[in-house]
Order: C-alpha cells, then sequence, then structure tokens
C-alpha cells in the first residue's frame, strides 16, 4: 500500500504538537473495524496502529520493515515487551511521522476494562483525540458473526470466502448476556466520552453504501475527501434462518 510519507523521520515531540484530528476507533468485535480501519489506513494522510493495546507487536513489525527510526522503535520495543500497553499508546500518539500523519487505533469495549479505564480515558480527553464510535444495528447478526468467526478460526480474509455450512448451537443465555453487556457498553462509554467530538457509524451503513460512509468519516477526521481501498474482503456468513441448528435455554 503506497503512502506520500517516510516512517525516518517519526520523532518524539513534545505534548503541545498533539493535533485534534487525532482518533480512535471505539467498538466491539465484529463491527468491521478491521475494514474500516484498513480503508482508513489507504488514506494518504492517516496512519493506524490496529489493535494497540492489546496487539503492540503488530505496530512495531510494521514500523521495523519501514526504517523505522532506531531510538524511538527502541522504546516501542521495551513498552511492547514489558506490557506497558497504556504507555505504549502515549508514546505512539505523541510521536509525528513526516507529512503530519494523522494517527488513530483500534479500541474495543472489553480493551478499556479494569486499571486501563481510566487511563486511556484520561488520555483520550485530555488530548482531544475524536471517536469513531463503530456499532452494528443488528447485534444478533454481530454475535452470530462471532460465533461463526471463533468455530472456523476465520477473521479477517483478502480473498474470496465463505465459511463451511456447519450450523451453531447457540445457548440463550449467552445470547443473552451478550446483548446486555454490548448495550451496556454502549451507555458506559457514552457517558465517558460525552464531551469528546463523538461521531456514530454502523456496519450496516458502511458495507451497503461505502463511499457515502467512509465521505462521511473523511469529513468528521478533516483530510481530504477521496477514494478509499481494502485489501479485506466480506465473508459470506449464513443467514441467520440457516445457521442455527439449536437454540438451548
Amino acid at each position: 500500500m503506497n503512502k506520500r510519507y517516510t516512517m525516518t523521520n517519526f520523532v518524539l515531540s513534545n505534548n503541545t504538537y498533539m493535533a485534534k484530528k487525532n482518533f480512535v476507533i471505539l467498538a466491539t468485535q465484529r463491527t468491521g473495524s478491521n475494514y474500516l480501519e484498513s480503508l482508513l489506513d489507504s488514506h494518504t494522510e492517516i496512519f493506524c496502529a490496529g489493535e494497540i493495546l492489546i496487539q503492540p507487536h503488530h505496530l512495531i513489525k510494521r514500523l521495523e520493515e519501514n526504517n523505522f527510526s532506531h531510538d524511538l522503535l527502541d522504546k516501542f520495543r521495551y513498552l511492547g515487551k514489558y506490557k506497558q500497553q497504556v504507555k505504549f499508546l502515549k508514546l505512539f500518539y505523541r510521536s509525528e511521522m513526516n507529512g503530519h500523519v494523522i494517527k488513530g487505533c483500534r479500541l474495543f469495549y472489553h480493551h478499556l476494562n479494569f486499571w486501563k479505564r481510566r487511563q486511556v480515558k484520561l488520555f483520550i480527553n485530555q488530548n482531544e483525540l475524536k471517536i469513531i464510535h463503530l456499532r452494528r444495528k443488528n447485534l444478533l447478526d454481530s454475535f452470530i458473526s462471532g460465533k461463526f468467526a471463533v468455530q472456523n478460526k476465520l477473521y479477517t480474509t483478502t480473498g474470496q470466502a465463505s465459511l463451511p455450512r456447519e450450523k451453531l448451537n447457540i445457548n440463550a443465555r449467552d445470547l443473552k448476556n451478550y446483548f446486555r453487556h454490548t448495550e451496556n457498553y454502549i451507555q458506559k462509554y457514552d457517558y465517558y466520552f460525552r464531551k469528546q467530538q463523538v461521531q456514530t457509524f454502523y456496519y450496516e451503513d458502511l458495507t451497503e453504501n461505502r463511499e457515502h460512509t467512509m465521505n462521511q468519516i473523511m469529513e468528521f477526521l478533516e483530510v481530504e475527501t477521496i477514494k478509499l481501498e481494502s485489501e479485506l474482503k466480506k465473508i459470506n456468513y449464513l443467514n441467520k434462518r440457516d445457521s442455527i441448528k439449536t437454540m438451548s435455554i
């Protein structure tokens, strides 16, 4: 994927540099966050770091492959090795790339549990990061998608992929708990980030009307509106009626 910047001048800056355009994608799993991030990462002004709190090695590997500054790369390696996730997050956002690249990462609701929640929340609030809140209108589809992904060990694909036609055994209690936890998370983070610049987008709109939805997101991030591409392909899951074998209580 071609970019109009180099990573050799990615250096630590002082706190006053932090741009308001920087952002996070806040979501739960199976809402299209991988797909959205890959689209945004194809923009010439944007650099995305993935699930930075739990997969820092992905960012480190990417920077290694692009001749990243050794001094700063050593800092990322150290923080990643000793699981200093919040410090790793701060270092990423407090570093700058040649060309004033806008930076973003993905945060799932459960990434912000326990001790991390307050630190990350304060960092987002203090640095005025924009929040793209990605949701799915149909929570049942999200639940089924997650079950199929785990069952088939297939979470993303760059080729044509249809899952094996193996039906699911669904526990009604698990489904009820998933609905409850997801709705609680949404209410919780709507409250946590009520003073931030937050805009909600939906998976269904992203897949059914991608160009229009991405134009809205680019306008929200205040970047040039251009055509974006992704190597990721939609996985063709079974429809709900055909996908469920049994529903146990």
